[in-house]
């Protein structure tokens, strides 16, 4: 198929394959936009966007914390004490479940303490909502929430088999968070020395002493029934004294005070006693653990091999045998531990630096602080969620900071196009005002879809090449920008001669729009299908020689430069559509309208061609063969430095 296009019509040739059942649909377009070569603007005949063979998938991008401003602001407080169930406070795990803050608070040695929650829909000003107090003699030491259910893991002065300490699980009901909480159950824990607690959905885990021992002891709880709750299994860790404990989701770490190997455990609450749980240890020996965390893919231990120099190590946890990464020396004080993604990790430094301290680990090998702020007073609880982190600390304040994520820019579809289409922008934390850069220079439109999602036009401006993205919002940009590429027009080397440039490229047919590309990365034409596969495509072209007349046929119907020839491999394709759109220069478009004034872009025509001599040559065109005429009006698309004529 060969195809010339002037002002009202483009002749298209037909190879036999092809046939005269070669249609080019209603979607077919002369020419798309070129890319801003030295004195040549551009014309494109259609705003959608290709999303062409060549879409490079950005790597992805973490979040970082603003620099300037300080990662962290003091969003809100609110005390902590109580005067009445509840005396000398000591509030330690605090946990978050939509608009309520549970905050648990120990009276110390074996007595109670309370629950008191507070209503967080404004974070700048936390309101106490309810208070339920815990009995004496439990000694309280973790709290966990999900959904309507609040649990604390007790330290009981109380013993059960053999003369060992049983620790207890209590369950509460916070269907209400206004009004004390009812308790809903209690079920024995067997060990002592609990060391965490953790809860994803209805099924609770525990970290303690063996029962009858010293080696830890994760324990599983169904809490499908939460008046009735069901030990389902209490497995060991193999290791003695357990010291710290992390659950997310189906992942869960625990470490031991005994250069015991950290261990990685896949959790599956079921049914069926001593299933759910496989422990995976590693080579990493750590002196005394205080305290770990867990993400999707990486695991981070806080480990004190000297006290003066405690260091954060960062393991991959992807794989069945864990993999230690990078680390990170943090101060002597660090103590609690959490991460919310694989990107970022929240510490506690307690005592001779009262801070929370923001980690990134978007380069597991070579972690980094981001920054830190002042608690004002020794914390002791830690948990964040969404833009915030919520604190407790020892001058019995909840205290709310805001984080300042800036946004990520995590995958560009497609990763390469020309000046003047749209592309998307995946990522986090976009906001309505973000801004959109390549190569530094900014884009016009941008189209904020959502906190993930940004539709931008790529700057009419830029050169062919690979440019970087960069997002910015109030709260920064996006770091190290993926790259991008700019594509451009085809410009023929040869003149009045028809050419192979395109060379035989396998054909796609998903219904997307991919382009064929010359061997220089050029962009030719783009083509959209599906159906039975076409084989490979290649693209004959003959270019006029600008210096020459303007061509017309024995009409007076004046062309433009071009002449495609399209060929696919696959056969005859008989009653199939194939959309196509053809590219070229502005200034070919501005050689024909000096030609002829009346040319439009929306008057455009193309003509397919089938017949003897089907090639780019129209002078050789036989009036025995088949002519059909598209209607294939033109447009000038947003930030493009001209026009597309097709």
């Amino acid at each position: 198929m060969a195809l010339l296009y002037n002002y009202a019509q483009l002749i298209a040739k037909n190879l036999a394959a092809f046939r005269t059942r070669f249609v080019l649909g209603a979607s077919l377009w002369l020419l798309a936009w070129a890319g801003a070569l030295p004195g040549a603007a551009i014309a494109r005949v259609e705003a959608s966007v290709p999303t062409g063979p060549h879409a490079l998938a950005a790597a992805a991008r973490p979040a970082r914390l603003t620099a300037s401003a300080g990662p962290l602001t003091l969003a809100g407080s609110n005390t902590t004490a109580t005067t009445s169930p509840v005396s000398s406070n000591s509030p330690t795990s605090v946990a978050v479940v939509g608009n309520y803050a549970y905050v648990l608070n120990s009276k110390g040695g074996t007595n109670g303490g309370a629950i008191l929650t507070f209503n967080i829909s404004n974070p700048a000003a936390p309101a106490l909502a309810s208070v339920t107090a815990l009995p004496d003699n439990t000694y309280p030491h973790y709290l966990a929430a999900a959904g309507n259910l609040v649990t604390v893991l007790n330290l009981n002065e109380q013993y059960g088999r053999n003369g060992v300490q049983v620790s207890t699980l209590v369950t509460y009901d916070a269907t209400t968070p206004t009004t004390a909480l009812p308790q809903l159950s209690s079920i024995g824990i067997p060990g002592n020395n609990v060391a965490g607690l953790g809860m994803t959905g209805t099924t609770a885990y525990t970290l303690s002493d063996n029962f009858g021992g010293g080696a830890g002891t994760v324990a599983v709880v169904d809490l499908s029934a939460p008046a009735s709750p069901v030990l389902r299994q209490n497995s060991s860790t193999g290791h003695y004294t357990p010291t710290a404990f992390a659950v997310n989701g189906s992942v869960a770490l625990a470490t031991s005070n005994s250069y015991a190997p950290v261990n990685v455990m896949t959790l599956t609450p079921t049914t069926a006693p001593k299933r759910g749980e496989v422990l995976v240890g590693t080579d990493i020996y750590p002196n005394s653990n205080r305290a770990v965390a867990v993400g999707s893919t990486l695991g981070v231990v806080l480990n004190f091999n000297t006290p003066s120099a405690p260091l954060l190590q960062v393991l991959n946890i992807s794989t069945p045998t864990p993999v230690l990464k990078g680390s990170l020396t943090l101060d002597a004080s660090a103590g609690v531990l959490t991460m919310v993604d694989d990107h970022f990790g929240y510490v506690l430094n307690q005592g001779s630096v009262n801070t929370l301290q923001v980690l990134d680990f978007s380069n597991p090998n070579a972690p980094f602080s981001v920054g830190s702020i002042s608690t004002s007073a020794t914390p002791a609880g830690l948990t964040v969620v969404g833009n915030y982190a919520y604190v407790t600390c020892n001058d019995n304040m909840l205290r709310i900071f805001k984080l300042a994520l800036a946004p990520a820019l995590t995958a560009i579809s497609p990763g390469a196009e020309l000046p003047g289409a749209t592309i998307t922008l995946t990522g986090t934390n976009f906001a309505a005002t973000s801004s959109v850069s390549f190569g530094g220079v900014a884009a016009t439109s941008v189209v904020f879809n959502s906190s993930t999602s940004l539709t931008v036009t790529v700057p009419g401006s830029l050169a062919a090449g690979s440019s970087s993205v960069v997002v910015g919002t109030s709260s920064g940009v996006s770091a190290s920008a993926p790259a991008f590429t700019v594509l451009n027009v085809y410009t023929p080397s040869l003149l009045a001669t028809c050419a192979s440039v395109v060379p035989a490229t396998a054909s796609t047919n998903d219904g997307q729009w991919h382009y064929l590309l010359a061997a220089s990365g050029e962009v030719v034409l783009a083509y959209s299908y599906t159906g039975a596969s076409l084989g490979n495509l290649a693209v004959d072209m003959l270019a006029a020689d600008p210096a020459a007349p303007v061509r017309q046929d024995a009409k007076g119907r004046k062309y433009l430069d071009r002449n495609f020839h399209l060929t696919a491999s696959g056969g005859r394709f008989d009653g199939r559509t194939v959309a196509l759109r053809f590219f070229g220069l502005n200034s070919e478009f501005a050689r024909l309208q000096a030609a002829d004034p009346t040319v439009t872009l929306a008057g455009l025509h193309a003509t397919q061609y089938s017949g003897p001599n089907e090639d780019c040559d129209l002078s050789n065109d036989s009036s025995t063969g088949e002519f059909r005429a598209l209607s294939a009006a033109a447009s000038i698309p947003s930030g493009a430095p001209g026009l597309w004529p097709m």
